[in-house]
């Protein structure tokens, strides 16, 4: 049901924005089926709903290998900057990969921090309205969804991490590599 909603809602926004996108999805049943395809301007564009990069990992896998040519994350995260407040919209330029997807795409990157796109991440900024608070940084990818202590937050914080989320470098490693 949550899945349905959030495509709902995009394309509701992309309606009243005036962009008028054709839909599909690509299967009615199975892994892809909450896959909905977006044709704007005639660029295709894949949008889900995810939650946690396992199964963002496949479906950046197949993506990647049917061409993608730039992948993007839009979610929510808890914030970690003493300058930021609830609504504030951050833009990373890395995240560290807390997690085990990242270590299989780039099994030498010991330090586990993967980057953006710079040239992507500098035209998102760009285009997002003037009225919200954009910070940039870093980003700390933690999986474990409720078991942050209060220790890990306040580490991550001192550390200069922006936020923290669960996708953030699965994308930019799983990106990186294809």
């Amino acid at each position: 049901m949550r899945k349905k909603k959030h495509k709902q809602e995009l394309i509701d926004t992309l309606d009243n924005l005036g962009l008028k996108a054709k839909h599909s999805v690509i299967y009615e049943s199975g892994f892809f089926e909450n896959v909905t395809v977006l044709e704007i301007d005639g660029k295709r564009l894949w949008f889900d709903s995810s939650y946690g990069g396992a199964y963002l990992c496949e479906v950046l896998h197949v993506g990647c290998l049917l061409g993608s040519k730039m992948n993007i994350l839009v979610g929510s995260c808890g914030g970690l900057s003493p300058y930021g407040k609830a609504g504030d919209i951050i833009v990373p330029n890395s995240s560290y990969g807390n997690e085990s997807t990242t270590r299989m795409y780039q099994p030498n990157n010991e330090e586990f921090l993967y980057f953006s796109n710079t040239e992507l991440s500098e035209s998102i900024r760009k285009i997002i309205n003037p009225d919200f608070t954009v910070l940039s940084g870093k980003m700390m990818t933690c999986q474990a969804a409720m078991m942050e202590s209060w220790d890990d937050i306040l580490r991550w914080s001192e550390e200069g991490y922006a936020g923290v989320d669960m996708e953030s470098s699965t994308l930019f490693s799983v990106s990186s590599y294809w």
